[in-house]
């Protein structure tokens, strides 16, 4: 009897877990989104100081792309990025073009992100925050 009540109590704490986890679907950030995107432009003299700023506001989409995303925020511009499954943060796939560039962003929940694309030496970042659109 004792065997058996360990077996059934195994068995539920592994069901348990394994339902409780929140597994990682890129489908989940998947849609229409409104997007504003601050574009920074920065020069370097002895140190990176701002020089410019502009804002864009541009209802656009996250689509799978292979195995990552791809994150249309303005009517040009276009991120191919990844997301790490167990923090969903975001990082690029496609290098950024030939300059050396960097990127740093994360999806918070399934209706929200934020994401910096920077370019350097050219001097340029763009700073996207994203709401998912519900579906009504």
């Amino acid at each position: 009897m004792n065997r058996i009540t360990i077996t059934i109590a195994v068995a539920a704490i592994l069901l348990l877990f394994f339902m409780g986890c929140d597994k990682y679907h890129r489908n989940r950030y998947v849609g229409d989104w409104d997007f504003v995107t601050e574009i920074i432009h920065m020069q370097y003299l002895n140190d990176w100081k701002e020089v410019g700023r502009d804002t864009i506001y541009y209802s656009g989409k996250i689509e799978i792309y292979k195995q990552g995303l791809t994150i249309q925020y303005t009517e040009n511009d276009i991120a191919m990025v990844s997301i790490y499954a167990k923090s969903a943060r975001i990082y690029s796939t496609n290098g950024l073009g030939n300059s050396k560039g960097g990127t740093s962003g994360c999806f918070e929940g399934k209706d929200r992100m934020y994401l910096d694309l920077c370019w350097f030496p050219n001097g340029i970042i763009h700073r996207i925050t994203g709401i998912k659109k519900s579906k009504k």
